[in-house]
């Protein structure tokens, strides 16, 4: 009996993916404890982590394509579709839960309820960076709205023009958007501000989505050299002291003109992490990181609304300390929940659909002849 190959998942890059999920958390403790006593003040700087990774992972996939594109519209929404399928169960859970503490934290009736439902509606839906009136429930979605808006324009471009698209026109896009962001606002980051023809996390998105594109390209020239065990090393070290670096700043700084510098910094981590060419890249390719890395999304998704809205249930007077393990372990319970819930979905995904088949349609009659 024939098995179907296990998924490759290159172990460090889902490594770090928990590590930023991380520290985005950490972050957004902000809301919650102030500015002057938040760690990592500098933290909003990690989403640009996953966009040049999902930058990358879009070019890998169109990459696979061998044949050339005939029904491109078909194939491009086949994509997003895919794309959002997997993140689906988690992005409704946690907004029921979202909506439910939110409820809770103001006390809503009924119809408040309703309200805020409606007011949040193009942000569970991912539509909300477009422009689109949206409240803020489960604001970190903003990340997600913006990839699959930008993809739906790159994908089919790239796959059209590929050499075009990958050799001049992203790198372009990606210098030109990144340059309009640090002389109109200095920093890239508060994405929920409305630049006057796009949001400015979506002009964000667009242009390290298209750098991710360069480090596809870049890790793909680097994993053809057969690099000796200093060589290796080498890698190693620079991968980590670009990570590092990233991180450092993020602890440090808060928004501001050397962003740009740690975005290309963190360029480099990425395309050596996707090179598998370190000498530590075989030591993170286990079950472990794999599990790891899946625990980041729900994580993601888990945690800035108890951080906006926990103080209206707390009692005044409470320490720092005391809210801040509230809010984590807030936020790892529910991320067990929702990842828990997500999963039970998807099991019973198929059966739950051909039961609703059965309910809803005809059954074609057949004939014989």
């Amino acid at each position: 009996m024939k098995t179907k190959p296990a998924v490759v998942r290159n172990g460090k890059v889902e490594f770090w993916r928990f590590i930023f999920s991380v520290i985005i958390v950490i972050h957004h403790s902000r809301a919650l404890l102030g500015d002057e006593n938040c760690m990592f003040l500098g933290g909003s700087l990690a989403v640009e982590f996953f966009f040049l990774v999902s930058g990358y992972l879009m070019m890998a996939s169109i990459e696979k394509k061998k044949e050339p594109p005939v029904a491109l519209g078909t194939e491009t929404l086949g994509y997003i579709g895919r794309k959002l399928k997997g993140l689906l169960p988690e992005l409704l859970v946690a907004h029921v839960i979202a909506l439910i503490f939110a409820s809770y934290a103001k006390q809503y009736d009924f119809s408040g309820v309703i309200r805020l439902f409606m007011d949040t509606f193009f942000e569970v839906t991912q539509l909300k960076m477009s422009g689109l009136p949206s409240a803020s429930l489960n604001g970190a979605t903003w990340y997600i709205s913006s990839m699959l808006l930008c993809m739906a324009i790159l994908y089919p471009l790239i796959r059209k023009f590929p050499n075009v698209m990958t050799r001049i026109v992203t790198p372009l896009i990606a210098l030109f958007l990144l340059g309009y962001l640090s002389k109109a606002y200095v920093a890239p980051r508060d994405p929920l501000k409305w630049t006057g023809f796009a949001m400015k996390g979506t002009i964000r998105a667009m242009a390290e989505l298209c750098l991710g594109v360069i480090c596809f390209y870049g890790a793909k020239s680097l994993s053809r050299l057969s690099l000796s065990k200093l060589g290796k090393a080498l890698v190693s070290a620079a991968e980590w002291l670009s990570y590092l670096i990233a991180i450092y700043y993020m602890y440090t700084q808060k928004a501001g003109k050397y962003d740009f510098f740690i975005i290309a910094i963190m360029m480099v981590g990425v395309s050596l992490t996707f090179s598998h060419q370190g000498l530590d890249a075989k030591l993170f390719d286990c079950k472990l990181f794999v599990v790891l890395g899946r625990w980041s999304l729900p994580l993601f998704l888990s945690h800035i609304f108890y951080g906006q809205r926990l103080n209206q249930v707390l009692p005044e007077g409470m320490s720092d300390n005391r809210k801040m393990a509230i809010y984590l372990c807030c936020s790892v319970v529910t991320a067990v929940f929702v990842h828990l819930i997500s999963n039970l979905l998807r099991k019973c995904g198929p059966s739950i659909g051909a039961a609703a088949k059965r309910l809803l349609l005809k059954e074609q009659e057949t004939t014989s002849e």
